[in-house]
């Protein structure tokens, strides 16, 4: 059950994994990951999309700053897509690494 859209690393911890390991990785995996579409959604609702990545330090930052002085909000606009991309690469790390723990 390897997945394209993972990196390399995650795929490797797949590979060696059992089947019933496979799935429980995955339904982990699910319930973890970040939507690209709420994220807009919470971008468009008072620019909550940092607390949403669990960023709270973050949102505080930019709340004070008026939206890192409103060019970081036109900016993170644009940036979302990949922001969810990178956070749900760093958390089907996360989930591997803890499922290989276990064991």
């Amino acid at each position: 059950m390897i997945l394209s859209r993972h990196s390399k690393e995650v795929n490797n911890v797949l590979l060696n994994m059992s089947m019933q390991q496979q799935k429980a990785f995955m339904r982990d995996y699910r319930s973890k990951r970040k939507s690209v579409l709420v994220a807009y959604l919470a971008y468009f609702f008072f620019g909550f999309h940092y607390l949403y990545f669990d960023k709270g330090a973050t949102q505080i930052f930019f709340y004070l700053t008026c939206g890192f002085f409103v060019i970081g909000y036109l900016v993170d606009f644009f940036r979302l897509p990949f922001m969810v991309r990178k956070i749900n690469l760093e958390m089907g790390r996360q989930v591997a690494k803890t499922h290989l723990a276990l064991g």
